[in-house]
C-alpha cells in the first residue's frame, strides 16, 4: 500500500486528531491511521510517531487486552487514553494555552515528557516540572511582545528540550531570583487563620484528598492523595515534600463556589492549599483545594495555582522559611 506523504502543517493536524475529545475507539482509529497510512517529510516526524506514539501500545497497555483500563484512572478510559488526558490536564490544561500558538509545538512537548517518563512510573520530575514553566513562559513571552511571538512561530518542532531550556529557562531563573528578592525582603505578619501540615506520606495525604474537589466524585478529588502511583510521580517517589495550607476551618466549610466566576481562589479553594515543594527547596506544583474543576487566573492551572510569593502572602510567612526550615 503507498502512504500518503504529509508536509508539516498536515502531519500537525494529523497528530492532532488524538489529542482531541474523542471517545476511545476514535482516538485508536487515528493512531491506526497514522501508522498505515502516513509519511512525512522530515524523519523527525517519523520518529514522532514512532517513539511518541507507536511503541505506547507496548508501553502503556496489556499486550492481550488493548482496551484495558488503567488502574489508577476512576473514569475507566484505557490506558493510552487516559495517559494522554493525563498529559492535557498536566501541561495543557488551560483553554489559552490550546487556542494559543503554544499548541503548534505540542508534538514536541509531549516527546519530551515522554522521553522525561512522563506516565511511566519513574519520571524526571524535576524535568517535567521544567518543561511545564517553560510553556508558560513562552506563551507569556509571546502575549506580551510581538517580536518574541515571531521567534516562537519559527521553532522548529525538532527542537530540543535543552534549547528551550537555554532560552526561556534562564527568564525563569531571572524571574525566581527576583522573587525570592521581593520576599526577603518583605516583612511577613503570620495568618492565625492557617497552618502547615506535612510533610504528609501517600496514606495522610489520601485521607486529606478525600475532602477536595466536589467531594462526591473521586474524578474531581486532589490526585496528588488518591493514587499511590500518582502521589509517587509527583513526590518523585518520597523525595520531594507534600505539604497542605490548611485553614482552621477547612472542615465548615462547604465545597460552593463564592460566586458564578468559579473561582479556584474562592473560599473553599484557599481552605485548603496543596504544596509539593522538590529537593533543593523549590516550588515543584500546587493546587487549590477545587482540583481542576474551578477556574484559575491568568497564567494559572492545575499544578501551577499559585506562585511561592502568592503563597507567602496568604499564610503571611516567607515561603522558604515555612516549607523549608518548619514553622
Amino acid at each position: 500500500m503507498k502512504k500518503l506523504r504529509l508536509n508539516e502543517q498536515q502531519f500537525l493536524r494529523a497528530v492532532r486528531l488524538i489529542f482531541e475529545n474523542r471517545e476511545g475507539q476514535a482516538k485508536e482509529r487515528s493512531l491506526q491511521a497514522i501508522r498505515q497510512y502516513f509519511e512525512v517529510d522530515n524523519d523527525y516526524f517519523a520518529n514522532i510517531i514512532r517513539n511518541g506514539y507507536w511503541d505506547l501500545d507496548d508501553m502503556f497497555r496489556d499486550q492481550n487486552n488493548p482496551s484495558q483500563p488503567h488502574p489508577d484512572n476512576p473514569d475507566g478510559l484505557s490506558n493510552i487514553d487516559y495517559m494522554f488526558k493525563c498529559f492535557e490536564e498536566v501541561f495543557f490544561h488551560d483553554p489559552k494555552l490550546r487556542s494559543s500558538q503554544i499548541i503548534r509545538l505540542e508534538p514536541a512537548f509531549v516527546k519530551m515528557a515522554f522521553d522525561a517518563g512522563f506516565q511511566q512510573g519513574h519520571n524526571d520530575s524535576k524535568r517535567l516540572n521544567r518543561i511545564r514553566k517553560i510553556i508558560w513562559r513562552m506563551y507569556h513571552a509571546a502575549k506580551s511582545s510581538p517580536e518574541e511571538a515571531k521567534i516562537i512561530t519559527k521553532i522548529p518542532l525538532d527542537v530540543s528540550f535543552e534549547q528551550l531550556d537555554e532560552r526561556y529557562g534562564k527568564q525563569i531563573d531571572e524571574e525566581n531570583a527576583q522573587e525570592t528578592e521581593r520576599m526577603d525582603n518583605t516583612e511577613y505578619t503570620p495568618n492565625g487563620d492557617y497552618k502547615i501540615i506535612g510533610p504528609l506520606d501517600f496514606d495522610t495525604a489520601h485521607e486529606y484528598a478525600e475532602y477536595t474537589g466536589d467531594m462526591e466524585n473521586d474524578s474531581t478529588k486532589m490526585c496528588y492523595g488518591m493514587f499511590r502511583s500518582t502521589w509517587e510521580d509527583y513526590t518523585n517517589d518520597g523525595n520531594y515534600r507534600l505539604y497542605i495550607a490548611l485553614n482552621n476551618n477547612w472542615k465548615n466549610i462547604p465545597p460552593e463556589h463564592d460566586d458564578e466566576s468559579k473561582s479556584a481562589y474562592d473560599t473553599y479553594g484557599l481552605s485548603m492549599i496543596w504544596i509539593i515543594v522538590d529537593d533543593e527547596g523549590d516550588l515543584a506544583y500546587c493546587n487549590t483545594r477545587w482540583n481542576h474543576i474551578a477556574r484559575y487566573k491568568a497564567g494559572r492551572s492545575v499544578d501551577n495555582a499559585l506562585t511561592r510569593e502568592e503563597i507567602s502572602n496568604i499564610i503571611g510567612i516567607n515561603f522558604n522559611q515555612a516549607f523549608n526550615q518548619g514553622i
